[in-house]
């Protein structure tokens, strides 16, 4: 009788598997790390953030939800929150990279977001520009899994 009882509790315990569906490699804790640009010619260029931009996260939810937090440098060089920024956005999932990010009522903006590794999330920020004569296709912020 007790196998018995012990074959349906096993029989029972994995019958029952918690399968969950597998998570959005968006959704996490995020924090600024730094950029990249891409200049047109040559290798791409990384720069780590100051100790200030650090301090920028974004949280993206299950639900839709992200919480992002800003921050920025004044005039006489201390770290302040930018309350502005600062806020909670809806995101959704738009096609494999593309995520739109919206606050409650606007349309919303496409983003697009690559991971190279599981740990390290791309936002790429549009199209190509020029500083100091250099021309460069694209750039990204860099943002490390907390």
């Amino acid at each position: 009788m007790k196998k018995l009882l012990l074959l349906t509790f096993l029989i029972i315990l994995f019958s029952c598997s918690s399968e969950e569906a597998p998570k959005d490699p968006i959704v996490g804790h995020w924090q600024l790390w730094g950029t990249m640009a891409f200049p047109e010619t040559g290798e791409p260029k990384e720069h780590e953030a100051n100790e200030c931009f650090k301090k920028e996260t974004m949280t993206f939810k299950n639900n839709g939800e992200l919480y992002s937090v800003h921050y920025y440098m004044n005039e006489i060089m201390e770290c302040k929150l930018n309350e502005n920024a600062t806020m909670t956005y809806e995101w959704t999932k738009v096609s494999e990279d593309i995520y739109n990010l919206k606050r409650v009522s606007p349309e919303g903006r496409d983003f697009r977001f690559s991971f190279p590794d599981s740990n390290t999330m791309w936002m790429h920020n549009g199209g190509p520009y020029e500083v100091d004569g250099v021309k460069y296709e694209s750039d990204v912020r860099i943002f490390k899994r907390k």
